[in-house]
């Protein structure tokens, strides 16, 4: 297999096209690319760790999964009804994923 041929068998899309997220490590840029997209959103109602701690349990969540391509779309779709849910009922929007199940 020549070195380019395996760099694209390791390498996935980030949401949006865009390369660099690595097979496998890509977990970190996941929480940050949900981080950054949920923050523009709730930047004026909701500190940035609150917003980071929850994106980090929502990619935790598929950790099991096998399929790896879609989580931070789903992570950020989950994360966002949570913060939206918090923000509207002053209720809190970080609980472990085990309390919530795995339903989206």
């Amino acid at each position: 297999m020549t070195p380019e041929a395996e760099q694209a068998m390791t390498t996935r899309r980030a949401p949006g096209g865009q390369l660099g997220i690595p097979g496998g490590e890509g977990r970190p840029d996941h929480v940050s690319w949900v981080s950054e997209a949920l923050s523009r959103e709730f930047a004026d109602r909701l500190d940035g760790v609150t917003i980071e701690r929850v994106a980090a349990e929502e990619i935790a969540a598929f950790d099991e999964a096998r399929v790896r391509d879609f989580i931070p779309i789903l992570a950020a779709r989950r994360a966002r009804r949570r913060l939206w849910a918090w923000a509207l009922h002053q209720s809190s929007p970080v609980q472990g994923a085990h309390e919530r199940g795995r339903g989206t």
